[in-house]
């Protein structure tokens, strides 16, 4: 099965986030450990259980 997406012209990602962001609650309220996993915060970055490509 084959899908398509709507193209967002306002949003530079073309295709659907792998993950979600974490919240910024998460920045303020668990500063430390948010520090720690902050460069890997992104949509294109897939899960850790996520095995398949």
């Amino acid at each position: 099965m084959q899908y398509s997406y709507l193209v967002d012209n306002a949003n530079a990602q073309s295709l659907p986030p792998n993950r979600w962001i974490y919240p910024n609650s998460e920045r303020v309220h668990n500063t430390e450990n948010y520090n720690t996993v902050s460069a890997d915060d992104k949509l294109t970055n897939k899960i850790f259980w996520d095995v398949n490509e």
